[in-house]
This record gives structure tokens, sequence and C-alpha cells, in this order.
């Protein structure tokens, strides 16, 4: 992502040249076609006054708007100053024209016609006699006309300086096409890497403590101007960026800073392949095993922000302070020389709670929260508690994915076994070259990559024996669990459902609380969709169920949003049947 200031010089010169170009092309183009008119010899006479009067219109017009337009561009919007300037430059042309048209004539007649320049005495204009005998009356040769003499009548200088007048006035403030130039460097800017420290007047304070202004703007939007924390402001001092008196702002956010140990892709999906679940989908999933027992995550430190800034200017500071973690091993070592080559300054996580427990996991909470670029941090964390995790992103996401498998044995004795498969695998998230290597780049996931980092076997035929085949991930209800021991209690293992055959997609799954109600004489399951954040009571009877629901495929999405990339990290993917509902 480029230098905003650089890129919205670039945009205005493109623009600015296609705002000039195009009245100068104009105006160059209509003065050589009456140059080239005007200087033909006239096939039988020359132009008439009404079609000079047109002639002079059009050039009067378009000389007058290709000039007021480059005054409008540069700042000249007097409309006084841009009629003079018109005029001075439509007589200058239009003196210039008529010397060339005459010039032009003479040179036609001598060299194409072969003929020489002679004054009607009727008329006093010019002309071209060719084929005349000199000194013989009966033989005068043939007379040709100019179409335009290279001079105006005067009633059609009025006509002409007339046309120029309105012509200044009536266009100038039209483009040709609509400017971009604001769109764009909004675009850019919500995408646009921050100066860290050096945007602190006065540096960090004591233990990098920060103040920032929290005065509203005629812009709309928090001051957020910072100022170390030590800087003692006098009363009635005005802030130097908003320009009233100085507001302090009143939240404070602290963080606790984050990072994979590693950005080895291979060595994390190597852990989770050892963390796998498998359990048999007729009973309740099982408590997630930790069995490599490796921490994914460092914790590196503790930071505080105000909460007016944004989340680049967040970051920007957050790089600036890495060098100066306190590292206690040589693992937070390794952690912190990662996260200053590899994490974004213009994306992170935030995780709600604590999680000193769960850093084995590649997934601490479902309650991670995306947030990048110009999001002011009170906007991304309005409903924050007082602990929130920030992790660093170095371009690399864990999505929980969901599969069933069927797995067949040589031995003929031995029944067929279906299992659901739960694991965290990393996907790569960030672009290579230059933007990974400054630190300007958000989450992004194309559909060829995905569909290579969750790639798997197509389904296979149920002769074939000794190998594990890809099902449909089956939920742990009551009525599925019933269904499927119905299934295997008919004769030769059952019966293949419909869906075997039918081919495989990813779906996003919702998550679904499954509950039972207390009346004995009527047990009832309702399903109802789960809060985001629900806060469940293991006593109760009460059951987190996920089913799957025909739905958008993420194999085919180019391009992931913000919303996307954090539903990713929320809620799991599941491989199941797809059978081309809507």
């Amino acid at each position: 992502m480029a230098d905003p200031l650089v890129s919205l010089t670039r945009w205005k010169a493109q623009e600015t040249a296609i705002e000039v170009g195009a009245p100068m092309g104009a105006l160059a183009v209509v003065w050589t076609v009456a140059y080239r008119l005007a200087v033909l010899p006239s096939a039988g006479r020359a132009a008439t006054a009404w079609e000079l009067a047109a002639m002079a219109t059009a050039l009067g017009a378009v000389t007058g708007w290709a000039i007021s337009r480059q005054l409008q561009l540069f700042g000249r919007r007097r409309p006084w100053t841009q009629i003079g300037f018109g005029l001075f430059i439509g007589l200058a042309l239009l003196l210039s024209v008529g010397a060339m048209t005459r010039s032009g004539f003479s040179s036609r007649c001598a060299d194409t016609l072969k003929g020489e320049i002679v004054v009607l005495p009727a008329s006093g204009e010019s002309a071209c006699r060719v084929g005349g005998i000199v000194g013989n009356p009966y033989l005068p040769g043939t007379t040709i006309l100019p179409n335009w003499s290279g001079s105006l009548p005067p009633p059609l200088w009025g006509v002409f300086f007339g046309s120029l007048v309105l012509g200044a006035l009536a266009l100038r403030d039209r483009r040709f096409v609509p400017t971009r130039v604001v769109h764009s460097l909004h675009d850019n800017l919500r995408l646009a890497g921050a100066a860290g420290i050096k945007s602190v007047i006065g540096g960090l304070g004591k233990n990098n403590k920060l103040q920032a202004c929290g005065n509203p703007t005629l812009w709309g939007e928090p001051c957020g101007q910072l100022y170390s924390g030590d800087k003692v402001f006098t009363p009635g001092e005005w802030c130097v960026r908003c320009r009233q008196v100085y507001t302090p702002n009143e939240r404070t956010l602290n963080f606790t800073v984050v990072t994979l140990f590693t950005g080895d892709i291979d060595v994390l999906n190597s852990i989770e392949r050892l963390d796998t679940q498998s359990w048999n989908p007729a009973s309740v999933k099982p408590a997630d095993a930790r069995i490599s027992g490796q921490e994914r995550w460092v914790t590196l430190g503790t930071v505080s922000f105000p909460d007016v800034i944004s989340v680049a200017q967040a970051l920007s500071i957050l790089h600036d302070l890495l060098p100066g973690f306190e590292a206690k091993d040589t693992r937070t070592q390794d952690a912190i020389k990662i996260a200053q080559e590899r994490a974004s300054r213009l994306c992170c996580w935030f995780w709600f709670g604590r999680f000193a427990q769960r850093l084995t996991y590649a997934r601490p909470s479902s309650r991670a929260r995306f947030a990048f670029g110009a999001q002011r941090l009170r906007d991304v964390l309005r409903d924050a508690g007082a602990d929130i995790v920030l992790q660093l992103d170095i371009g690399l996401l864990p999505v929980e994915l969901r599969v069933g498998f069927r797995q067949t044995f040589r031995d003929p004795s031995k029944k067929a076994e279906t299992q659901n498969s739960k694991i965290d695998i990393w996907v790569p998230v960030a672009p290579s070259g230059k933007a990974a290597a400054d630190g300007l780049w958000v989450d992004r996931i194309e559909g060829d990559a995905l569909r290579a980092w969750l790639s798997t076997e197509r389904r296979r035929g149920a002769e074939v024996l000794g190998v594990s085949s890809p099902r449909g991930y089956v939920p742990s209800s009551l009525l599925e669990r019933q269904r499927i021991e119905a299934e295997e209690a008919q004769p030769s293992g059952g019966t293949a459902r419909a869906e075997d055959n039918a081919p495989l997609d990813y779906v996003r799954v919702p998550y679904l609380i499954e509950k039972v109600s207390s009346d004995k004489d009527d047990r009832t399951r309702e399903m109802e969709p789960a809060p985001p954040e629900a806060d469940l009571d293991l006593s109760k009877p009460v059951e987190i169920a996920l089913v799957w629901s025909p739905g958008d495929s993420i194999a085919e999405w180019s391009w992931l949003d913000w919303r996307q990339v954090e539903l990713l990290r929320q809620q799991c993917l599941a491989l199941v049947p797809y059978r081309g509902e809507p």
C-alpha cells in the first residue's frame, strides 16, 4: 500500500492530465481544421458571410472554454480574469491563423497550381491566376480565390468575441471525468500505515504512558492527537491538531500482547495433527485434548492506549515498542523477532478474557474480533471488559475444520467404523513481497490457496477396503444418533445414505443450542441460535450441537472481507455433502 501523499500526487496528476489535455486538444483540433479548410483554394466561390460566422462562432466558443478551463483548474477563477485571458489568446490565434492562411495560399498557388498571386481590382482581394499569358488580353487564364482571405469583416469580430465570452463562462467548471481522488484517498487511508512514536508530541512518557485529545472535531471524528503522558497542559492550552482547548480523553485500554511462537506453517500444522480429535457420531464430542502440550502463543508484555486512536496507530506504536519488551527466554526472543519481521501494521485480533491457561490452543477463544486500519479502538472494543488480549497477526490464520470419515478394514470380520474428526489447520493470509515485509497488509484468503490448504480426497466407493474415505460431518443431536444407531443395527452394516455419493463442499456451520425441557412427562428438544457470547451452565441439561445446513460455499470465494475473515476465526467449517440447494 503506497504512501497516501504519493498516491494523492499521482491521482491528481492523472486527472489533471485528462482535464488539461482534453480542452487543449479540442482547441488544437478546431483551429487546425479551420486552417486547413481556409488555406485550400476555393472550387467555386469563397466562403460566404454565414459560413465565416459559423466558423468564427465555433472557434470563439472552443477557445474561450479551453482557456477558462485551464485557469479554473489552476485556481484563477475570477470571471473577468478568465474572459481577459480568453480574449487575448483568441485574438492572437485569429491573427496568427489569418497570416498563416495568406502565406499558405501563396505557397500553394506557386508550388501546386503553378500560378501567380494577383490583386483583384474590384474587391482588392488576393487571388491565384493560373494558365494566363502575360500581355495577352484574350488569354487571361483562370482566377482561383481562397476559401478565406485571412481577415474577418467587422461584424464577425463581434460574433467571434461574443461566442468566446459565452464559451468562457458556460462550461468552465465542467469536468470530463468525475474526480475519484477523494474516494481513492479514503480507501487508501483505511489501509495506510501510521507514523508510530513519531506522531506522539513529546515522545513517550514514563512506562510508555500516552494521553490523547478527546475533543469532537468539525469533520465528525474525535481529535485523537497523541501527547506524552508526562506533558502537563496549562489551563486553556490549545490542541495542535483540532485547534481547541485540550480535553483529555478519559478511557484507556490495557492490552496483553501475544504472538505465535513460530512462523513455520508446517510446524504448526504438524502440532495440530497430533491434537486431532475423532469420535463416534453416536456419542457426544469429547473435550478438546492437547496431546502435544505445545503452547502456540507467547506473551510478550502489556501496553496501554487511549481508545480514541486508530488500530493502525496502536499497531505502529506497538511495533516501535517491540524491541524494548523484556525477553525472559530464547522462545520469547524468537517470537519478538518474528513479530518484527512479519506482523501486520494494519490488522490484528482481539481476544476477550483471560487465556493464560489456554495458550496451547490454536484458537483460545471463539470471541476473537478482527480489527484493521482506520477503525478506532473505541468502536472496535465498545463492549470490551477489563481483560483484552491483542494478538499480532503474522499472516497465519487458524481455521477449525470438522470432517467425517468411514474407515474400512481388509479383515471381513471387522465392521466399518464411521467417525467425526475435528482439527485446527493454519492457512496463509499474508501476501508476499514488499507489502508483507513492510507490514502493510490485511488478511486475505484467495480461493485457490484455500482449496489447496483444505483439499482432501474425494469419496471412494464402498468396495474399497483398508482406507479411510471422507464422509459428511454428522451432528451429535439425539435424532441423528438414533438414526445412525438404527442404520448400524441393520445387517451387512446398514444401507448407504443418499448423500454418500454427493460431491463435497465447504460450508459455514451455524451454532445452535439444543435445549431439553425439564418436564419429565414431555421431554422435547428445541433448537435455537446460540448468542455470540453464550454463557452456558454445564450443570443444566443444555448441549451445544453443531448442525449443517446448505449455505454459501467458501471454496469459490476469491476475496474475504474483514467480516468473513472474522467468521472463519469464530465459527468452524464442516466438510459436508453439498446437495445443490440454493
